[in-house]
């Protein structure tokens, strides 16, 4: 992934970089999902069906989903299981 550090942070570049690390935020906020917690707006289980493509009820089966999809796209160093 292309990514600047600044002194403020990290800064990503490039449309395709940004939308991966999309992906890998949904993942981290699907796991809170499934452990409790809950947000305001569309749920992280709708995010990572909106990205997979497929229409998952259950958060943790959609975070298996997503997290095979991150594997395909990004490689098996980010295999994260539940």
């Amino acid at each position: 992934m292309a990514a600047e550090v600044t002194s403020g942070g990290i800064m990503i570049t490039g449309a395709e970089d940004i939308e991966r690390v999309r992906w890998l935020s949904v993942r981290s906020a699907l796991k809170l999902e499934t452990r409790g917690m809950q947000r305001r707006g569309k749920s992280a289980r709708v995010l990572a069906n909106e990205i997979t493509g497929k229409n998952h009820r259950l958060a943790r089966v959609a975070y298996m989903e997503l997290n095979a999809h991150i594997v395909k796209h990004l490689g098996e160093e980010f295999n994260r299981p539940l």
